[in-house]
């Protein structure tokens, strides 16, 4: 209860609920945890080694760059042609694969 007095927002990456979904211990909606993820430290170690089925149980779903915005896919999936590229669910969050495995995170702003 402490911890999340002090700890209390949505967003938070020091959220109970945030660290407690990052350690597989608490569910937390996919879109909350990608919107948290870009407000925490070291956001890779969630996404880097992991296959695109593990980041579709982990993300809820993930997206080809056909299925993206003309913005994501005009700014960011350009900025790495010939890449094997997924998108992790409704998000920003680009994930380079190589080997069925992420190699790479990026988020894609503007």
């Amino acid at each position: 209860m402490f911890w999340h007095l002090i700890y209390p927002g949505y967003y938070d990456p020091k959220s109970i609920a945030y660290l407690g979904w990052k350690f597989h211990v608490l569910p937390m909606e996919p879109v909350r945890a990608l919107n948290t993820m870009t407000h925490g430290p070291n956001s890779d170690r969630l996404v880097l080694g992991k296959s695109r089925q593990q980041l579709q149980q982990r993300f809820g779903f993930v997206r080809t760059v056909d299925q993206v915005s003309p913005y994501l896919r005009d700014y960011c999936a350009a900025a790495r042609p010939g890449a094997d590229l997924l998108f992790l669910n409704s998000s920003d969050w680009m994930v380079v694969m190589q080997r069925d495995r992420a190699v790479e995170l990026v988020l894609c702003k503007g």
